[in-house]
């Protein structure tokens, strides 16, 4: 633009529209808005890339009242809003967890013709989920599916997590399921949660199954879900199959942070009288885990046994 206005060639609505782009994938939202701002000024005619390319640029610097005010404009220029209006500005309030503002937009585009896709589901949930409003998130991804619309890796995580806040743990084991049958990659972050939310709804078997699930997909598990682990077993009393899975994080390439040790030494706190001392207690775990790893060197066969076996060492402890 400054190389056009040197040779005194005024820049069009191609032009603008290409700059204000550029500055919205290069995270220069406020460079963006002075294109916009120029455009205006110069009575450039604005389509609808510029201005889905302003609120997407307002939105990935989390400027929800900024994606609103062009969004407003856009009406009243009488510029067609579409999909990817629609997406950009429920994006922009995902950001920053305005999940009755996401709601609220949400309904009118329900309302309109505008055929909704997975990016404006996503935005909703994932709205609604980082607010706190976790019945609300899981509303909507049942809704979502009653249409017809394609679940994606974000779509299932972002309902996983509102599961994990509303410690709906049945529901997060059957949206897992559902990842598996629709051939999406279950990756870390859904593993993980599903831990956390089973481990604090008190089912540590399900927990460790999951563990062992990973190494069998060929996930591997990393220091998140050895906390989620060990704390699901501490906070059921499981204070041998804490210590085994604490001992397991060691052997293995993740290395534990001080969250792995406090929930550690949590599960010592909790019930250190049960197995008289701690040396003792490290000589059962470890006699346990012997056999797992005399075959196969490392930990994944650790794993695997104790994810397999916990129900009836559980019985036998």
């Amino acid at each position: 633009l400054f190389v056009m206005s040197c040779y005194k060639v005024m820049p069009n609505t191609i032009t603008f529209n290409s700059a204000i782009s550029a500055c919205e994938k290069g995270g220069a939202w406020e460079n963006s808005m002075q294109l916009f701002w120029a455009m205006v000024e110069q009575s450039v005619e604005m389509d609808s890339i510029t201005y889905n390319a302003s609120i997407s640029a307002c939105e990935k610097a989390g400027r929800w009242e900024k994606a609103l005010q062009i969004m407003s404009d856009m009406v009243q220029s009488q510029v067609q809003l579409n999909i990817n209006t629609f997406s950009a500005a429920i994006s922009a309030f995902e950001k920053v967890a305005e999940w009755t503002k996401a709601m609220q937009l949400f309904s009118v585009i329900a309302a309109s013709e505008v055929e909704l896709g997975a990016i404006t589901y996503n935005a909703v949930i994932s709205a609604c989920e980082k607010g706190g409003e976790w019945e609300k998130a899981l509303l909507i991804f049942r809704l979502m599916a009653q249409n017809l619309v394609q679940s994606d890796a974000i779509t299932f995580n972002a309902a996983i997590s509102a599961c994990e806040k509303g410690r709906e743990w049945a529901t997060a084991l059957h949206i897992l399921d559902m990842m598996v049958r629709s051939e999406v990659r279950i990756g870390e972050i859904s593993y993980n949660a599903v831990i956390s939310v089973c481990g604090s709804s008190g089912k540590w078997q399900k927990a460790l199954q999951l563990v062992g699930s990973m190494v069998q997909w060929k996930v591997e598990p990393s220091t998140i879900t050895y906390n989620a682990s060990i704390r699901a077993c501490a906070r059921s009393g499981e204070l041998e199959k804490a210590m085994q899975l604490f001992i397991i994080s060691g052997l293995s390439r993740v290395e534990p942070d001080t969250t792995t040790c406090d929930a550690a030494v949590s599960a010592f706190e909790q019930d250190g009288n049960k197995h008289g001392n701690i040396s003792s207690l490290l000589a059962t775990v470890a006699q346990k885990l012997q056999s797992a790893l005399q075959s196969v060197p490392g930990s994944r066969r650790a794993i695997h046994e104790l994810s397999s076996f916990s129900l009836g060492w559980s019985r036998s402890a």
